[in-house]
């Protein structure tokens, strides 16, 4: 189910922000336009529609224990610390490197509409795909291969003008990902919770929105260093969180 999940996740979000690429060639749904806007966020959305689609079709769990598995606000302590440790080490770390700039908190005012607008991608790639993924590969590989699929799913806003990535390069942009996916992996794999994880995707895309942010991904020969320190840490910090959890767990049942 999670391969047929992500195969159809992909047709429809490419269908969508594809129609947005062809419209463009001939003036319509122009950046800045509602249609525009309501097309980026439909293809945003299809993570998430495409597998609570499945989930509820292939009845793995009633509507009402699906909504509130997604949005099990109740967490331990623990699961919120994480979150929030692995925001400020990716700021830091960003910011120390190079690789990002922080001007002002201002960005915290778009975070509720982000939780939709792509926190709930997590529902697919963590809720649907990490689960399998982990059971058939390491947590290494697993992660890597869920960065790599998130990555490639964001290609079609490479070509759509007034959208981020227009003026990024897709090199550097996997690159974070990459990092950014591991975090986001290890959140998954330590708190059993697609929340937390919805919760730092949409922290993560709202500091990308925010024009007070500025993130180097423009040039590839002067960005590429601070980009790939950036994202070594945070791989790094994720296998060594998950294993530091494992050794926990070991002594506690011995």
């Amino acid at each position: 189910m999670a391969i047929k999940t992500v195969i159809v996740t992909f047709l429809l979000t490419w269908f969508i922000w594809g129609c947005i690429i062809v419209s463009n060639q001939f003036g319509y749904l122009n950046d800045g336009t509602p249609f525009n806007m309501v097309f980026f966020i439909l293809g945003a959305l299809a993570p998430a529609i495409v597998s609570i689609a499945f989930i509820l079709k292939n009845k793995i769990m009633p509507a009402k224990q699906l909504f509130r598995t997604i949005f099990a606000i109740k967490q331990p302590f623990t699961s919120y610390l994480l979150v929030a440790s692995f925001m400020v080490l990716f700021v830091a770390v960003g910011v120390l490197s190079g690789a990002l700039t922080l001007f002002s908190p201002v960005y915290l005012l778009m975070f509720p509409v982000m939780i939709i607008v792509g926190g709930l991608e997590e529902v697919c790639w963590r809720f649907i795909l990490q689960p399998p993924l982990e059971k058939a590969f390491s947590f290494v590989i697993a992660a890597s291969i869920i960065a790599v699929v998130w990555a490639v799913w964001h290609l079609p806003l490479f070509f759509i003008e007034g959208r981020l990535q227009y003026n990024w390069s897709f090199g550097l942009y996997a690159i974070l990902l990459l990092g950014l996916g591991f975090l986001l992996a290890a959140i998954y794999r330590l708190t059993k919770s697609v929340w937390p994880c919805v919760l730092f995707h949409a922290l993560v895309n709202t500091m990308f929105e925010d024009a007070s942010f500025i993130i180097r991904l423009g040039n590839l020969s002067d960005d590429f260093v601070p980009i790939v320190i950036t994202s070594s840490v945070l791989i790094v910090a994720s296998c060594l969180t998950v294993r530091f959890a494992k050794n926990i767990q070991k002594h506690r049942a011995i």
